[in-house]
């Protein structure tokens, strides 16, 4: 398995980055709300750097870093 793991920057990362993202976050964790796109776009999205991990071409995992305040856990502590 060749797994490659990158920085996203091309359009078809991002769409299938909210994909995944909705997938995670509307399916399985029902935090937002049920979409016609089925697609979710982090509301930190235009700060965000996303590290990606693709299986041929296929974004199958993705974590993303932002280092802009403020940060969404901080609204759920205060």
């Amino acid at each position: 398995m060749d797994v490659i793991v990158k920085l996203a920057y091309q359009e078809e990362e991002f769409s299938q980055i909210f994909s995944l993202n909705y997938a995670t976050f509307v399916e399985e964790i029902p935090q937002h709300q049920i979409n016609e796109e089925k697609a979710l776009i982090d509301r930190f999205h235009n700060n965000n750097k996303y590290i990606i991990a693709l299986l041929h071409g296929e974004v199958v995992g993705m974590i993303c870093i932002n280092d802009c305040r403020p940060f969404s856990l901080e609204s759920k502590v205060q």
